[in-house]
This record gives structure tokens, C-alpha cells and sequence, in this order.
């Protein structure tokens, strides 16, 4: 084998352009041995990797979920508050309705005494 023909990493993971029959079974062993260590390390990370998605993933979904009981919590309270304001609404409007008939009322006694001469 040369320097010049070389597909191998430096760290040795990778096997080189060598022939297999210039490989001993030492060597070839030992290989194999660093590809399933280089393996289960990949397996491990990836694994680690997930499980933090999946604990970032529970995080923002707790956080929505206080988020929408937040809003949930201020869109009863804006609701309580309207209706309030319609009440409000509708009891001046009667009020201003008593009002107006007290003063129809009183207009309509003025022209009856007016018409009575009194």
C-alpha cells in the first residue's frame, strides 16, 4: 500500500485502500473492534440528542399549556367584565326610559292643567 492511494481517516475508523489479503486477522479484529466502539458511541449520542429534544419538547408544550390557561384565564375575566358593562348598558337605558316617561308625564299634566286653566 502508499501514502498516495489512501480513502482511510486518520483516526483509523475508516479502512484504507489496502488489499485484504495484506490485512492481518489481528488487525482486521481490531478494526471491526473500533467501528462497533465508533458505533455504539453514534448510538449513544443519538440517544442522548433525543432525549433532549424530547425534554425541550415537554418543556415548551408545559409552557403552552400555562400560556393558554393565562389566556384562558383573561378572556373569562374579559367576558365577566362585558357582560357587566352590558348590564350597566341596559339599566341606564331603562333609567333613561323612566325618565323620559316621568317627563311625558309631567309635560302632559302641565298641558292638562294649562288646558283646565289651572
Amino acid at each position: 500500500g502508499g501514502e498516495g492511494g489512501g480513502g482511510g481517516e486518520e483516526d483509523g475508523t475508516v479502512l484504507p485502500d489496502t488489499p485484504w489479503s495484506a490485512i492481518s486477522e489481528g488487525e482486521m479484529d481490531a478494526r471491526v473492534e473500533a467501528l462497533m466502539r465508533e458505533r455504539e458511541a453514534l448510538q449513544s449520542a443519538a440517544r442522548e440528542a433525543a432525549a433532549a429534544l424530547e425534554r425541550r419538547y415537554a418543556e415548551q408544550l408545559e409552557a403552552a399549556g400555562a400560556r393558554e390557561a393565562e389566556l384562558s384565564e383573561r378572556l373569562r375575566g374579559a367576558t365577566e367584565a362585558r357582560a357587566g358593562l352590558e348590564e350597566r348598558l341596559r339599566a341606564t337605558g331603562r333609567r333613561a326610559e323612566t325618565l323620559e316617561q316621568a317627563a311625558l308625564q309631567h309635560e302632559a299634566e302641565g298641558d292638562f292643567l294649562t288646558a283646565v286653566g289651572g
